[in-house]
């Protein structure tokens, strides 16, 4: 498995690492002999499910310049270790990888959208257009290279470029911490978020959302994890509790007080906290964008990526005007197909396709 991945037992940071962390787990408890091969500081270590070796590069390798010399010091180490199946997480840096081997199945997984995720947050200009066609190119390149494609998201044209030989669509696995009956305690006016101060998470659009929210509710409180410790916390989030990345049994409790989970998001493929809030139980209200949408429609509260959207959609359900016991009786099924047993399921199946 070739991804980000958490230092030290740390806890993971962002979709990727959450979704590949547990998709580690779930194979390694199907009997998968896992190694996982990802940038950060030098190191060979078993973190308790799978071999994690850190190999000695740059891990912010969303500059282009860093792709090469982590494509080169990669491509060492699988040749290395010898697996029967090599696995991408993310189009860009991690297929970029897989696909430089030759000789064996290579599976790249499509998170989000390199293109679409720039376009969503950059400035319009010169060097973003240029950067959106290099990302482009390679991410293109990585899909007609790959022996499969795997997606978290149903529909291809969210976030696969052109046409891969073979497509599979395999949704994150829910953490069964989330799944687990009557921890549900909602905090009266408890709202959760779980993102970080990228914009395209949309956190400014919420802070400009949440003056009106604590206007029309004063007992209101928002609950913000993924937060790291060494950014400036917005003034309008100066009441709110703020946290870092949690372990899986720390962020089950910030579900389990939630009374609303809030993705705010200007751009999203398939978030995390969509399927976490659907297994946990809790209501959600979440950006009509992206793929979003086709996931959510029917289990979630959908309104347009605008602060006066988000707070009158937040103010509506948490007065209850909004009945919400519906939309999570249909999250709660749709959490239901991705338990770990399943996705590993899938993918094993995949594996054993392209071996034989």
């Amino acid at each position: 498995m070739v991804s980000s991945y958490p230092e030290s037992n740390r806890p993971p940071t962002g979709g990727v690492e959450v979704s590949t962390r547990r998709l580690v787990g779930a194979l390694a408890g199907a009997g998968v002999d896992v190694t996982v091969v990802a940038p950060g500081a030098a190191s060979d270590d078993h973190d308790g499910v799978a071999r994690v070796i850190h190999v000695d590069c740059d891990p912010r390798l969303a500059l282009l310049r860093r792709l090469r010399p982590w494509r080169e010091a990669a491509a060492r180490v699988l040749q290395e270790i010898d697996a029967d199946v090599v696995h991408g997480q993310g189009l860009l840096a991690s297929g970029l990888a897989v696909t430089d081997l030759r000789g064996r199945p290579r599976v790249v997984t499509a998170h989000g959208s390199h293109v679409k995720d720039t376009r969503a947050w950059r400035r319009r200009g010169l060097g973003t257009e240029a950067r959106i066609a290099i990302v482009e190119r390679l991410s293109s390149a990585v899909v007609a290279r790959a022996d499969a494609v795997v997606s978290v998201h149903p529909d291809p044209a969210v976030n696969v470029p052109g046409r891969p030989r073979r497509f599979l669509y395999i949704p994150t696995i829910v953490d069964p911490a989330f799944t687990r009956e009557g921890t549900w305690h909602p905090v009266a006016g408890r709202v959760l978020y779980c993102g970080g101060p990228r914009r395209i998470k949309g956190w400014d659009l919420l802070a400009d959302a949440w003056e009106r929210v604590v206007t029309a509710i004063p007992q209101a409180t928002l609950h913000i994890v993924g937060w790291p410790a060494d950014e400036s916390v917005p003034a309008a989030f100066a009441a709110a509790k703020v946290e870092p990345w949690l372990a899986p049994e720390a962020l089950r409790e910030a579900f389990a007080d939630a009374a609303l989970v809030v993705i705010p998001s200007r751009f999203e493929v398939a978030p995390v906290t969509l399927l976490d809030a659907w297994a946990a139980g809790v209501p959600v209200l979440a950006t009509r964008t992206g793929g979003i949408p086709a996931l959510a429609a029917g289990a979630a509260v959908l309104v347009d990526p605008l602060p006066d959207a988000l707070g009158e959609g937040i103010e509506r359900i948490l007065a209850g005007v909004v009945p919400t016991a519906d939309l999570v009786a249909e999250g709660g099924r749709r959490a239901e197909a991705a338990t770990a047993e399943r996705v590993a399921a899938a993918h094993l199946d995949l594996y054993d396709e392209l071996l034989h």
